[in-house]
C-alpha cells in the first residue's frame, strides 16, 4: 500500500509499506480522506526543526475494511471519521475502534474526526 511521507521541508515522498493489521480493540480503515491539520503546518515548512521523516496526518475518513478482535461498535464497510496519531495520508490506516466515530450518509471528504 501506499504511504505518504515528510522527508524534508515542504517534500512528501510516497513509501510502499505493508498493510497494517488491526489489533485487539482496533480497526482497518481504507482511507476516503485526510485533513490537513493546522499542528501539522510547523513540521511541513521546517520552522519547528523536526526530525525527519514524519508520517503525519490525523484526521481521517474511510470505510471499515477489517475489525480487530473485540470491537463490537462497527462493522466492515461501515463509514467512519476516525482520529489517529499519523500515518492518516495513506491507503489504510489501523485506528482504535474507541476514536472511531459513524459517518451516516454525509459525505466521506466533509467526515473528519477531529473537527466532529
Amino acid at each position: 500500500m501506499r504511504r505518504a511521507v515528510l522527508t524534508g521541508p515542504r517534500r512528501f515522498e510516497i513509501a510502499e509499506v505493508p498493510t497494517p493489521r488491526p489489533g485487539r480493540g482496533q480497526l482497518l480503515v481504507a482511507v476516503a480522506a485526510c485533513g490537513v491539520c493546522a499542528s501539522e503546518l510547523e513540521s511541513w515548512t521546517g520552522r519547528a526543526e523536526p526530525t525527519y521523516p514524519l508520517e503525519l496526518g490525523h484526521e481521517v475518513s474511510g470505510v471499515v475494511a477489517e475489525v480487530g478482535e473485540g470491537v463490537e461498535s462497527v462493522q466492515v464497510g461501515d463509514a467512519v471519521g476516525i482520529w489517529v496519531t499519523s500515518q492518516g495520508y495513506a491507503d489504510y490506516v489501523v485506528a482504535e475502534a474507541a476514536h472511531c466515530f459513524p459517518a451516516g450518509d454525509v459525505p466521506l471528504d466533509t467526515v473528519l474526526a477531529e473537527p466532529l
